[in-house]
């Protein structure tokens, strides 16, 4: 029993600094265009993006030209930005308006309506 408890304490331990070392990004303005830094202020993701928000499921609303779209924490624009309104990423789906039509996409950019 006491093998037990250590490997399920080294499996929380080995979880947890695999989560501890993850980058935490945060929104950073310059002049008037945003991108993302660490905590310490070293620029990850240029600043070129007219608004930006906090990454959320490892996702983060990005506007360019009026139109909203989300990157990852490799700055790569996995969702382009073509949508008038978006909402936060909850369990892999986020709410978006475009041309006046509310509906849902995916993490990945499919998007899903309802009838």
């Amino acid at each position: 029993m006491k093998r037990y408890r250590y490997l399920v304490l080294g499996f929380l331990l080995c979880a947890y600094d695999s989560f501890a070392q993850e980058v935490q990004l945060i929104p950073y303005r310059k002049g008037d265009k945003w991108g993302y830094c660490t905590p310490d202020k070293k620029i990850i993701i240029p600043c070129e993006y007219d608004k930006a928000w906090e990454f959320i499921e490892g996702l983060a609303a990005v506007q360019k030209g009026g139109k909203w779209g989300f990157i990852n924490t490799a700055g790569e624009l996995v969702v382009p930005c073509v949508y008038d309104e978006v909402g936060y990423f909850y369990e892999g789906v986020a709410f978006v308006k475009r041309n006046n039509k509310e509906f849902y996409i995916s993490r990945e950019g499919v998007e899903y309506y309802e009838d």
